[in-house]
């Protein structure tokens, strides 16, 4: 296995789950990037999981990732991934993953897609990656067997630390428009908002001119309610 997906593996190892408390900013420059991300399943396409973590990894001005400068993401809440306390720089994502079936999977990213769509985080500030949607795809039998026999081992060993089992998956679509990414924060304002990072996220808000989220009520037929 190569050093550096080594290396990501022992960090999604170490982050467990996405629960850990918010981490406050040790800085005024350090910003918060968010994410969302689906995995359709290879089987039955129309279900599938929501990633509750991802890591990204820093950008050198020629696009060339910097040695050592990866983050995990240990915070999700709203549907939204949340990278926080990142120094200002230009960022792409390397891979996502989600916890199914007693273990976490973990679905990497095609380098010149996440580089290609690479965002710049500008001191003190939050930035969207985007809302992936990625399809599922079965990988070749010999491989779905050795991943099917980690899972079969850890539900034998459920007291051992849960393994990261890759999950192959292509890259259906990218949604970055202002409306998700309005949708991005006001997750991160509910999920934040005892945290400094609220600063963050409605400077972001009022930048961007994103409308408060319309109330609905009802189960069956929603109705817009008025806000008063």
């Amino acid at each position: 296995m190569p050093m550096r997906a080594l290396t990501v593996v022992v960090l999604l190892s170490l982050c467990g789950c996405a629960g850990l408390p918010a981490r406050e900013p040790t800085a005024m420059s350090h910003g918060m990037l968010s994410v969302r991300a689906r995995v359709r399943g290879a089987v039955i396409p129309f279900i599938g999981d929501e990633a509750d973590s991802a890591v990204v990894e820093q950008l050198g001005p020629n696009g060339e990732p910097l040695p050592g400068k990866e983050a995990v993401a240990g915070l999700s809440g709203g549907g939204f991934v949340y990278f926080l306390d990142l120094p200002p720089g230009r960022y792409a994502l390397i891979s996502v993953s989600f916890r199914a079936r007693g273990v976490r999977y973990r679905v990497n990213i095609p380098p010149a897609s996440g580089r290609k769509e690479a965002v710049d985080l500008r001191p003190g500030a939050a930035a969207f990656l985007g809302t992936l949607s990625l399809d599922g795809r079965l990988p070749d039998f010999d491989v779905a067997v050795e991943r099917a026999l980690a899972v079969i081992g850890h539900l034998l060993t459920p007291w051992m630390r849960r393994p990261i089992v890759a999950r192959d998956a292509d890259l259906r679509g990218l949604n970055r428009d202002a409306q998700e990414e309005a949708r991005a924060l006001h997750a991160a304002r509910r999920v934040l908002g005892a945290t400094q990072w609220k600063r963050v996220v409605e400077a972001r808000r009022r930048e961007m001119g994103a409308p408060e989220p319309v109330a609905m009520k009802g189960l069956v037929r929603p109705k817009q309610m008025t806000l008063k």
